[in-house]
């Protein structure tokens, strides 16, 4: 059985130890958790890479992460070569790799290989991504979701394959 980690009472970031040496890739690091993250990351002396979609997009998250070793690589989740451009660029190993990025309650449109965008971000963009970097990460692998998230894409998802009535 999985051990569950739980937070110990009173942590904060600040008790995140010097992670000097240590590589950290972080999809959806542009905004929100992922920002932070790379952000509190960078503060402890990781070495921290972004994805990003658009290099004005990495590049205004770089300024606001601050001074540390931040670099980013872009990628278009909703792409699958984008994504498979994006992986054969990962010539580093990585400690620590978060799949963050995620988006949520879009209008129904379709990636730019079919899917459902919603599905095609938040997990089958990811799991090739993850997939084509298999062997460059050396110890963690680290999935951001919340039930909200998986919940309407289910149930988005079902309603899309439901034939209409006649």
């Amino acid at each position: 059985m999985a051990k569950l980690l739980t937070i110990p009472k009173n942590w904060s970031a600040s008790d995140i130890p010097d992670l000097t040496g240590k590589r950290f890739l972080i999809t959806g690091a542009t905004s929100g958790i992922g920002l932070a993250a790379a952000t509190e990351l960078a503060r402890r002396n990781g070495h921290v890479y972004i994805t990003a979609r658009s290099v004005e997009k990495a590049r205004d998250a770089i300024k606001k992460i601050g001074p540390g070793l931040v670099e980013y690589l872009l990628m278009d989740l909703t792409d699958l070569d984008s994504v498979r451009k994006a992986a054969a660029r990962v010539d580093k190993q990585f400690d620590v790799v978060v799949l963050n990025a995620g988006i949520m309650a879009t209008p129904f449109t379709k990636t730019k290989d079919g899917f459902e965008l919603q599905l095609g971000t938040n997990h089958l963009g990811h799991f090739a991504f993850a997939g084509l970097i298999k062997n460059q990460i050396k110890d963690r692998l680290v999935v951001v979701s919340d039930r909200k998230s998986t919940r309407l894409n289910s149930s988005h998802s079902a309603k899309s394959r439901m034939p209409s009535s006649a």
